[in-house]
């Protein structure tokens, strides 16, 4: 059977995109997977087994490393602004600001053990470096 060759396989994680809890099922899906020399030939039945596009990590610390950036950092930094832009909140609210707040509701309404455990993200640190960096030489 296909799943003999798989003994071995780690699965990292299985979710919707964005809050499990609050998305729609019809939401795309992402399973992600330290990689595995099966994989490829099972793409597709990947696919249709768990309803969900298949991302491949070569390690576990890979996938926690690209997860530092785009969940860690990116919460932080949404959380961050939101509590800038609370204080200027008597000025009125443009396009973009309205829509960074939204997103910050978004996590803030989420699971907070979940976004704890996001922060603790022991990847985060050095991306916080490299943006304050960017941020604090920043040319447009």
């Amino acid at each position: 059977s296909i799943l003999e060759g798989f003994a071995d396989l780690t699965i990292l994680s299985m979710h919707v995109l964005f809050r499990p809890s609050a998305t729609p099922s019809s939401a795309d899906r992402r399973v992600a997977f330290v990689s595995h020399p099966l994989l490829g030939q099972y793409h597709k039945t990947i696919c249709e087994m768990t309803m969900a596009s298949p991302v491949f990590y070569i390690t576990r610390q890979a996938h926690d490393r690209d997860m530092a950036l785009k969940q860690g950092l990116t919460h932080r930094i949404l959380l961050t602004l939101d509590r800038l832009l609370e204080k200027q909140e008597e000025i009125g609210e443009t396009y973009i600001s309205q829509h960074i707040r939204l997103l910050a509701k978004r996590i803030q309404d989420g699971d907070p053990i979940l976004y704890q455990w996001i922060q603790s993200n022991p990847h985060i640190d050095p991306f916080v470096q490299q943006f304050i960096n960017q941020l604090t030489h920043f040319h447009a």
